[in-house]
């Protein structure tokens, strides 16, 4: 998802309070153990800056004040969710309907998407967040496996997804197409935070 270095609240902290903690933190621990080689006083900082971002980057970037001082402004999208996919696909002549669960794997900079379906599931290739109209949406695009005993006539297939989160609601809804000529809707309501990697009902 990368940094928006144009914006001032991303600069103060990536480029200034990190640092800058990075080089007390640094600076104690030279303190504590002064016998150090000189090399390791060059080093510290850089070894702090480092723990620091990696912590950030893995636990600390959802935590709330983040958001209020606009350092993290993409949504906290982790969990498993539960909806249906509509789809152009027909069968006797009506428009597919089918229940589906998505699972969201995300960090600061990385987001995964893994779908899951009674007869197939699908994990996403690129993922990223956009914003349209002063609104954030989730593309991302996905390779989908069919089940070996469950697939009946379904297909390998590529697709791209499309989804708008609706933080109020806690829903996601969306579009999709994919490389088989099908497109339809998403809307998926939030379910937990544990991830089963499975399709449930």
């Amino acid at each position: 998802m990368g940094v928006n270095l144009s914006k001032t609240s991303n600069i103060i902290f990536f480029a200034a309070f990190l640092p800058l903690v990075s080089f007390f933190m640094a600076r104690g621990f030279y303190a504590l153990f002064p016998n150090l080689p000189f090399w390791a006083e060059t080093l510290s900082p850089l070894l702090a800056y480092g723990v620091l971002y990696a912590i950030f980057e893995k636990y600390a970037w959802h935590w709330k004040i983040f958001r209020i001082f606009s350092v993290v402004s993409v949504p906290d999208l982790r969990g498993r969710w539960k909806g249906k996919q509509r789809s152009s696909y027909k069968e006797n002549g009506s428009n597919v309907e089918v229940p589906s669960c998505l699972e969201i794997s995300q960090t600061f900079s990385k987001i995964f998407v893994r779908a899951c379906y009674e007869r197939s599931q699908s994990e996403s290739v690129a993922a990223n967040f956009t914003e349209l109209n002063e609104e954030i949406y989730l593309f991302y695009t996905y390779d989908n496996e069919p089940n070996s005993l469950k697939s009946g006539t379904m297909q390998a297939h590529k697709g791209t997804v499309k989804l708008k989160y609706i933080p109020k609601e806690n829903k996601l809804i969306g579009v999709y197409f994919n490389s088989i000529g099908n497109s339809g809707e998403i809307d998926f309501e939030f379910e937990q935070h544990d991830l089963i990697s499975r399709f449930a009902k």
